[in-house]
């Protein structure tokens, strides 16, 4: 009867696996771009496209992507609509803790809906602590920067769709929750005081929380991110080890399965339910499972079967760089294992780097919008460093105290290297691919040179063709006819204004320093590689914290920081520029700042800075007449007089405030001022960044739209 039980499913199993096999990843493929053009409606166009070639190739295929696309979007919509009711009061579970040097954040279940907290209270929370939070909760806005990295897209990809700034928490009482096996475990690594803690706790439970930022930085830039992502490589080397172990104890080869397979498992939660281990753990089950009940799916019917799989639990998880980057990865090394065949160690290392550079280059460069060539070579050194050195090391570290001591002395010469190579410049290009038809593009070529590359003479010419190609994305702005003004959604005020064919680029302000340069990225994601003004416009470090790293990423043909005592007119390409005169006053920074017009398109835009009451009753003697308005000191109600607005006659204003200001900006009496003057106000705390597009001195665009 129990031999019954499990023959009936499993040859049910095996007819499915009949249909489906080697197939599922066209599956794969075809929910991927129905995702994608979910952001993005060009990729509906790629959509047709597959659908027109299934159903004259693959019918039966195309109606399993049907189910799959439906189940998918059902989830997708039941997560959306799932909401929690406004109170001022709300209890939950703490499910996952973090902690920086100033604050703490935790996520909350509450109503089956996941919550991001934040709090200056010092107070050790746990993974099941039950309490209760007095304050308001915040859909995350999904409008952001483009060319930076989305926060809250992050959010989304973690479940985690409302956010909340309180210190107001009562901890009710605690209780068991599965997360708290990875903060014991943390918590008694971090007890033992080990030199190399840091290591220790990215390569075994892929918490990377204790390094530096600007180490992180110069690991990207280098391209060994994916290192220390705890992935395929760090499961390869457990289950090589158990396998080992086990083989001394002369176990069988089910229970050796049987018994890595509930570790893996385990391991899994040890490390947060990384999307990376989640990936390689069950892989390496689905594999066994494969070969035991001879299913005979291919090693790529499992991995798009697992992508389809977390996708349906978790619909946001390709947010997620690591689950991207993880399965592509994978992917195109079993797609390119053909090159690899019958090559030496050094060549098939050299050539995996190869492999995963070019595949997931568009991928990688939409993290910082540049890409550094140096990576190609450097990734054969630091793989085999990595994997047979640190990785392995840091799991010995645990159990003996001096082998602590002997990764502490060769992650400081792995620190020393990485801060060299990422010093080199030469090999760096910046590049970004803002349409989905350089993506597109980039691909093609990354087929042919993989699908010809056993001819050297074809591999040749395409290569030089995909270096021609990414040089033009990277210098395409010459030939751009669009000019743009930019106000940028930062933590403080800056806007940028870009003249046609890169004839002018001029920067006002900078914005505060943030962990993810934000003006930096946005001005490499729009093809900005020179600045030929940039005005600061006061010495407050919202407006100028972020300069440093400007003016070392690009060039800078002029700055402007001084105040005039008289009117001062200049071009820039087609872009007039008027400074109105001022005096400096000691007693209040604010009143120093910088007002200027700007002409670009017919169109006239007047930025105020800082400036208060004082300084606008000053500048009222001058004709300040302007289409737009930049409000001035983001909304406070210390500016944006009557006599001032009536003076300037803006058609529409803009406010650069960011929604994490602690300011109450914008003042609620001079929004209410304007839309009683019946004028539009656009804010970048409820739109994001906002961009004016105008093409041959008409302006044709709006984004977001109004």
């Amino acid at each position: 009867m129990l031999v019954e039980l499990v023959n009936q499913p499993l040859q049910k199993l095996k007819i499915i696996s009949q249909l489906i096999r080697y197939k599922l990843l066209y599956v794969a493929l075809f929910l991927t771009v129905v995702i994608l053009s979910l952001d993005h409606k060009f990729y509906i166009v790629i959509l047709g496209i597959l659908g027109i070639f299934y159903f004259k190739q693959h019918k039966k295929i195309l109606m399993i992507c049907c189910i799959i696309t439906g189940i998918y979007m059902s989830n997708r919509y039941l997560f959306e609509k799932n909401f929690i009711n406004n109170s001022a009061q709300y209890t939950g579970v703490v499910s996952k803790v973090y902690q920086n040097s100033s604050s703490y954040s935790f996520d909350v279940t509450i109503n089956r809906n996941m919550v991001k907290v934040f709090t200056l209270v010092n107070h050790k929370y746990i993974p099941g602590d039950t309490v209760v939070l007095i304050g308001q909760i915040e859909k995350v806005n999904q409008k952001n920067t483009p060319g930076t990295f989305d926060y809250s897209k992050y959010l989304l990809s973690q479940k985690i769709k409302y956010t909340m700034y309180t210190d107001n928490i009562e901890i009710q009482k605690s209780s068991f929750h599965y997360n708290s096996l990875r903060v014991t475990v943390i918590d008694f690594v971090k007890s033992l005081n080990l030199r190399s803690e840091k290591y220790i706790l990215t390569f075994v439970f892929a918490d990377k929380s204790a390094f530096d930022q600007s180490l992180l930085n110069d690991i990207s830039s280098i391209g060994i991110s994916h290192l220390f992502a705890v992935s395929g490589m760090h499961i390869g080397i457990i289950v090589i080890s158990i396998s080992f172990a086990l083989k001394k104890l002369k176990l069988s080869e089910n229970t050796t399965t049987i018994l890595i397979s509930i570790f893996l498992i385990l391991y899994i939660f040890l490390t947060g339910f990384a999307p990376s281990v989640i990936r390689a753990s069950f892989m390496y089950i689905l594999i066994k499972m494969n070969s035991h009940f001879r299913l005979r799916f291919s090693v790529t019917d499992v991995l798009s079967f697992l992508y389809i799989i977390l996708l349906m639990i978790s619909p946001f998880i390709y947010y997620n760089p690591g689950f991207t980057l993880s399965f592509l990865v994978t992917f195109f090394i079993l797609f390119s294992r053909d090159i690899l065949y019958g090559k030496s160690k050094l060549s098939s290392l050299f050539l995996l780097g190869l492999i995963g550079f070019v595949w997931t280059l568009p991928i990688v460069s939409a993290l910082n919008n540049e890409i550094n060539f140096l990576g190609i070579f450097v990734n054969v050194i630091y793989v085999v460093f990595v994997v047979t050195v640190m990785i392995p090391l840091s799991f010995m570290a645990l159990l003996l105290p001096y082998v602590d001591f002997i990764l502490y002395e060769i992650s400081k010469l792995f620190e020393s290297s990485v801060g060299f190579f990422a010093s080199i410049d030469t090999f760096k290009l910046q590049i970004s691919f803002q349409h989905p038809i350089f993506v597109i593009c980039y691909y093609i070529l990354a087929y042919l040179l993989f699908y010809y590359s056993n001819d050297m003479i074809r591999s040749k010419r395409i290569v030089v063709t995909m270096m021609i190609y990414l040089f033009c994305i990277s210098n395409i702005n010459i030939l751009n006819p669009i000019s743009r003004v930019s106000f940028i959604d930062v933590y403080g005020d800056s806007t940028l204004i870009s003249d046609s064919f890169n004839k002018c680029n001029i920067l006002i302000d900078t914005g505060e320093v943030d962990k993810y340069d934000t003006v930096v990225n946005y001005l490499k994601y729009r093809g900005i590689k020179r600045i030929d003004i940039l005005l600061l416009t006061h010495e407050h470090s919202d407006h100028f914290g972020e300069s440093k790293d400007i003016m070392k990423e690009f060039k800078i043909s002029k700055v402007i920081s001084s105040n005039q005592d008289n009117l001062y007119r200049f071009e820039c390409g087609t872009i007039e520029v008027m400074i109105f005169p001022n005096k400096i006053e000691s007693s209040n920074p604010n009143n120093n700042s910088i007002v200027s017009r700007v002409t670009i398109g017919g169109k006239s835009y007047l930025f105020t800075g800082d400036i208060e009451e004082k300084r606008e009753k000053e500048l009222l003697e001058y004709n300040l007449q302007s289409d737009y308005l930049k409000v001035a000191h983001h909304g406070s109600i210390t500016s944006s007089s009557d006599e001032f607005i009536a003076k300037v006659r803006p058609e529409e204003v803009f406010v650069i405030v960011s929604s994490r200001n602690k300011h109450g900006h914008p003042h609620d009496v001079i929004m209410n001022k304007f839309h009683d003057l019946g004028v539009p106000v656009r804010r970048t705390d409820l739109m994001g960044t906002i961009e004016t597009i105008y093409l041959f001195g008409k302006e044709i665009k709006r984004y977001p739209n109004p």
